[in-house]
């Protein structure tokens, strides 16, 4: 039996409000995020207050997960949206929601040096990918002590190169122009009972399984192997049996950003932000202020709109958010577009969805909240050169 008018309306309606929850989690998410940076930054490392603050981070990035998966489940599943993501973060709690599957003797560890991997798609897809891959590490430790490790890093084609003296399975990059993208580099290595030669010719093959038909479908690694094949990356495997197994992804993505490059070499800049809500707007200024730049901010458009039309040579940049009262992001756009065409515009929002409606020139760019003192500085020195 189909669905009724009323079924539609009804998911219509929820439809709506997960994007509003969304919007207002990621808001407040931006502030808990942004204020644990601030405190981390501002800490000796050696300090318990310092271990407080990452964990508040840790926190933070878990519930921006989970809010990513709820906006997979209820707004990209049913109208095929992608988002931008920092993959890294997906990973970091990915690893940490896993460890629940792990037996005695048993240990997951995230390593990374990035902190930003920045790429449009969609969260389901990649987490979907991922957790395939890594499940499968958890589970090759069968019964026995082991450890699997996630590691993150920078990384260029040519070293996607595979060693003979290993069984391997190498799914060649995809339609890649190996200078015009970096590359992220993404290792699951697990120490548990490997492969032979026969099962890892057939591991790729759909529904081939080792486990019993209870367990799995075999489903997982031909799964993600097509999901990076559609994201034009790379795929191998390097395993010895009863020694463990080594699974090497290479995925082209927009940007990536090292640990400790928070700070980029952009100068001073006068900055109009706009933003309705207090907390938030702090937040930005202080990551703004942080970097260098003069800020004057505003709690509604039409003030920002009179301040820059009185003075329209004071301001670098333009950061408003989208949704606002009084006049919403969309309508601003348009005023300040009409009378400034030259002024670099930086779009955020709570609630991507409403930012896949915004026409991207090459002085406007759109960001997805929450926020990071990286991210943001990233996004300045873009919209800016």
């Amino acid at each position: 039996m189909g669905n009724t008018p009323k079924d539609i309306e009804k998911m219509a309606e929820l439809g709506r409000m997960v994007r509003g929850l969304v919007h207002d989690f990621n808001n407040s998410l931006a502030s808990i995020l942004g204020y644990a940076e601030f405190l981390a930054s501002d800490l000796d490392p050696k300090t318990e207050q310092y271990q407080f603050a990452q964990n508040i981070r840790k926190a933070g990035l878990q519930l921006q997960d989970l809010i990513d998966q709820i906006r997979a489940f209820g707004i990209e599943k049913g109208e095929g949206k992608d988002e931008n993501l920092n993959l890294v973060v997906i990973v970091e709690s990915l690893v940490e929601r896993m460890k629940s599957a792990l037996g005695t003797g048993q240990d997951i560890l995230f390593e990374s040096s990035v902190s930003e991997a920045l790429l449009t798609l969609s969260p389901h897809q990649f987490t979907t990918c991922l957790a395939n891959l890594v499940r499968n590490a958890i589970e090759s430790l069968e019964h026995r002590a082991g450890t699997v490790v996630i590691r993150l890093s920078e990384s260029r084609t040519q070293d996607f190169d595979v060693p003979q003296k290993l069984y391997d399975y190498a799914a060649p990059l995809l339609s890649v122009d190996k200078d015009e993208f970096p590359f992220l580099k993404i290792e699951i290595i697990d120490t548990g009972c490997g492969m032979d030669e026969v099962v890892l010719n057939l591991a790729p093959s759909p529904h081939f399984t080792t486990k019993t038909a209870d367990r799995a479908h075999g489903m997982g690694l031909p799964v993600a192997i097509g999901i990076i094949h559609y994201l034009d990356g790379g795929l191998t495997i390097l395993t010895t049996p009863q020694e463990g197994t080594n699974i090497t992804l290479l995925l082209p993505v927009d940007q990536i950003i090292g640990q400790h490059n928070a700070v980029f070499p952009i100068g001073q800049k006068s900055v109009l932000l706009i933003e309705d809500r207090d907390m938030v707007r702090h937040t930005i200024e202080t990551m703004l202020v942080r970097a260098g730049h003069r800020i004057t901010s505003f709690a509604d458009g039409l003030m920002a709109l009179d301040s820059l039309r009185e003075d329209p040579y004071k301001y670098d940049l333009v950061i408003t958010d989208f949704t606002m009262p009084l006049i919403d992001g969309k309508d601003l756009l348009g005023e300040i577009r009409t009378d400034f065409p030259a002024i670099p515009i930086l779009v955020i929002s709570g609630d991507s969805h409403h930012l896949d409606s915004i026409q991207k020139t090459k002085n406007l760019q759109v960001l997805s909240k929450p926020l990071t003192a990286i991210k943001l500085n990233a996004a300045i020195l873009n919209v800016l050169s």
